[in-house]
């Protein structure tokens, strides 16, 4: 998390996301609340860069999140993004 520059955050656990990744919420003093994503284990960095871009390109449509930072920590793929709820 701190890898991403989330870590003043409170997280909890919430659902999976459609991918099968394991989702937390997080919540900070005066911020909006953020996403961590944990894909799902054999995820490759061609396929989060390739939905990174999918998201970019759709970023101007209001249920598209931001994706503010994107990390591989002990081989798995971490995102941070705007929650959604």
């Amino acid at each position: 998390v701190r890898a991403l520059g989330a870590g003043a955050c409170a997280w909890e656990p919430v659902a999976p996301g459609f991918s099968g990744a394991r989702v937390w919420r997080g919540t900070a003093p005066g911020a909006p609340p953020v996403a961590l994503k944990q894909w799902p284990e054999g995820t490759t960095a061609e396929r989060v860069g390739r939905v990174h871009r999918w998201q970019a390109r759709a970023a101007h449509l209001a249920f598209v999140p931001k994706v503010s930072a994107a990390a591989f920590v002990s081989g798995r793929a971490f995102e941070l993004c705007d929650w959604m709820p």
